[in-house]
């Protein structure tokens, strides 16, 4: 997952990839990790988002289908979900807060 995470769309997607029933490959993952495939997947997603979002001067619309998301609303209220605020606003705090005073 950690290899291919930003071409991945779905559990299912990445079962198949390895030969598992979705369901068996999310008992499994939980069996080693605190939270869903799903959940992790996400969260590499958004990590790589962030980090986009703070090097590039790519449009969020851009990092999004980038990342496999074919709705850049989707996009900015799965990245809210995970980071508590919209990508324009993380990026705007991250600016503020590297601004010497």
């Amino acid at each position: 997952m950690r290899k291919n995470y930003f071409s991945l769309k779905s559990i299912e997607e990445l079962a198949n990839q390895v030969n598992l029933d979705a369901a068996y490959l999310s008992r499994i993952f939980r069996r080693f990790h605190k939270d869903t495939p799903y959940k992790s997947l996400i969260r590499l997603k958004m990590g790589h988002a962030a980090s986009l979002l703070l090097t590039t001067d790519n449009l969020v619309k851009n990092i999004a289908f980038e990342l496999g998301f074919e709705n850049p609303f989707h996009f900015s209220k799965t990245f809210k979900s995970v980071y508590g605020v919209s990508p324009e606003n993380f990026v705007k705090q991250r600016r503020l807060d590297r601004k010497p005073t």
